[in-house]
């Protein structure tokens, strides 16, 4: 059975003298419930490309009990550009989600516009996949947990992790006043002030996604659009410890494994700095996670995340 896939572009008013729209694409029946995935709502981060463009290839063969909705590009003049923010108003979108923004009460400009979009476009989904990359780094397949303060919704979010099923996941809890002021503004935050069930997934810049991790990805979506869905194991829950470096430099990682125990103390890499050089060590015990690429860092950039067991 080919599935009905259906492409249109939602034209953003804001840029006055830029033709742009936000690219949508709909496959299957979408009055079943649907599913919605939002990509790209930082500029920068390219990988959701490829794995929309393998879960287009993927369902054509399955029979899925959801439609999908991809929104291809949240941000599609920061990434027509090559930007992290939305570079009209230099926001940070997964932080727009605000009561202010929501609400409509500032200005109408493009982090506004694109905003109110995204919230029309995610109504009535039975569920929402908030789809990131990290830039300059290789990461385990990761997700994220925005917990709220409804035991229900958290409860709801907690399983779908499960059942997607990645390598790890992480907490951001509001309850945490640190936690709290740093999330301010998610989409995932928002989601859950309107019980959507909703999970971020976190994975390698597009340098470092390889086909086969793309493919995996785009396979344990559908596997969540085929409800209903088991949970195979428990996810791994960590919590983050992350490291920056303490200079400007060459960072140059060591030869260590993502997802492999790691020792407090044990030598990661180091950055070269003119004529000097500063070891980089591990901060925790735990699991690597994350780890930057050879590159020129800044001082004080994050380099590496370490992930202790929770």
């Amino acid at each position: 059975m080919i599935m009905k896939i259906k492409y249109c572009e939602i034209p953003l008013l804001s840029y006055k003298n830029v033709a742009i729209g936000i690219p949508i694409v709909e496959v299957g029946d979408m009055s079943s419930g649907f599913c919605v995935l939002v990509c790209q709502l930082h500029g920068d981060e390219f990988s959701s490309w490829i794995i929309a463009k393998n879960l287009l290839e993927q369902v054509q063969s399955q029979k899925t009990n959801l439609g999908i909705k991809l929104i291809l590009s949240a941000n599609p003049y920061g990434a027509t550009v090559g930007v992290k923010n939305e570079p009209v108003t230099d926001t940070n979108l997964n932080r727009s989600f605000t009561s202010e923004v929501v609400n409509k009460r500032v200005k109408i400009n493009p982090e506004a516009e694109i905003v109110s979009k995204i919230i029309d476009l995610m109504k009535g989904a039975t569920f929402v996949i908030d789809v990131h990359d990290m830039p300059g780094s290789k990461l385990a397949l990761s997700s994220i947990l925005t917990k709220s303060g409804n035991r229900k919704t958290t409860l709801n979010n907690l399983t779908l992790i499960n059942c997607f099923g990645p390598a790890i996941y992480w907490e951001e809890d509001f309850d945490v006043k640190k936690i709290r002021d740093r999330y301010k503004g998610t989409i995932n935050n928002y989601l859950n002030s309107v019980n959507i069930p909703n999970f971020s997934i976190e994975t390698s810049f597009v340098e470092f996604l390889s086909f086969r991790e793309s493919r995996n990805i785009a396979r344990k979506i559908i596997g969540l659009c085929s409800l209903p869905t088991t949970i195979s194991k428990r996810t791994l829950r960590i919590m983050r410890v992350e490291q920056y470096t303490p200079v400007a430099g060459i960072f140059i990682p060591g030869k260590v494994q993502l997802m492999r125990a790691v020792k407090k103390g044990e030598l990661l890499g180091r950055v070269i700095s003119f004529n000097k050089e500063k070891k980089v060590i591990a901060e925790a015990g735990g699991y690597l996670i994350r780890l930057s690429s050879r590159r020129f860092v800044k001082n004080g950039e994050k380099i590496l995340d370490i992930g202790v067991k929770k």
